[in-house]
């Protein structure tokens, strides 16, 4: 009797121990229907989700309809595997806004603290305004950016990507023999990054072996042709 006791016991104990278990499994962290569409769902090559740095989007606020920003064009020429230089021109619809001078500070604020963030010296940096067409432009010079390895330069773009949170792999950056370009739209803003680089035989290709790019980085030998 006191083994069948015994035996009536370990089962009971492994049935409520079993149902325990499964209670907590269920009640357990679950991935939720939204999260998995989500990992499912392909962007746009030519859209990124990301957000506008916060003088950008100080921009965006302080806008009227009339005088709203209405696109962003970034040009970047290497010169001489040395130092970067960079135009930033922010366009507006019909007018420059009325707040035209706390504007130019913004774009000129954001230019010098991404630059400090990243270690990037700029040098000669200039602000202006246009009636017509109705821009802010920037004008400067950047060094910290390039270096020589192995009969290679390489250019580091990190800088000017983090403005829209891009990347020359994962948005797609049209590869040409001199340049990398992209063309879309940030929060309602058509957006155009261009970095101009020497002239090659070859495009420059991601992960090319002596031409090429990764998500940030472009390389090419110093022998241009």
């Amino acid at each position: 009797m006191d083994k069948h006791l015994v035996l009536v016991v370990i089962v009971v104990v492994l049935v409520v121990g079993a149902g325990f278990a499964l209670m907590l499994r269920s009640a357990g962290p679950r991935r939720s229907s939204t999260a998995t569409n989500a990992s499912n769902t392909t962007t746009p090559t030519s859209i990124t989700t990301a957000t506008m740095p916060s003088s950008t989007s100080s921009i965006l606020a302080s806008s009227s309809v009339e005088g709203r920003l209405s696109g962003i064009m970034v040009e970047a020429w290497a010169v001489d595997c040395g130092f970067l230089e960079g135009r930033v021109s922010y366009r507006f619809e019909g007018r420059l806004p009325a707040n035209t001078s706390s504007v130019e500070e913004d774009a000129r604020r954001m230019i010098m603290d991404s630059a400090a963030r990243y270690g990037v010296n700029v040098l000669g940096l200039r602000v202006w305004s246009n009636l017509n067409p109705p821009e802010i432009s920037l004008e400067f010079n950047a060094t910290g950016l390039m270096w020589r390895s192995s009969g290679e330069c390489y250019l580091d773009t990190s800088w000017i990507l983090s403005w829209f949170h891009l990347d020359l792999i994962e948005n797609h950056f049209t590869e040409t023999r001199d340049s990398l370009e992209w063309r879309g739209e940030v929060n309602g803003i058509q957006v155009e990054v261009v970095f101009h680089l020497p002239a090659q035989k070859t495009v420059y290709k991601a992960w090319g072996s002596e031409i090429g790019h990764c998500h940030a980085h472009v390389w090419w030998p110093l022998h241009t042709s």
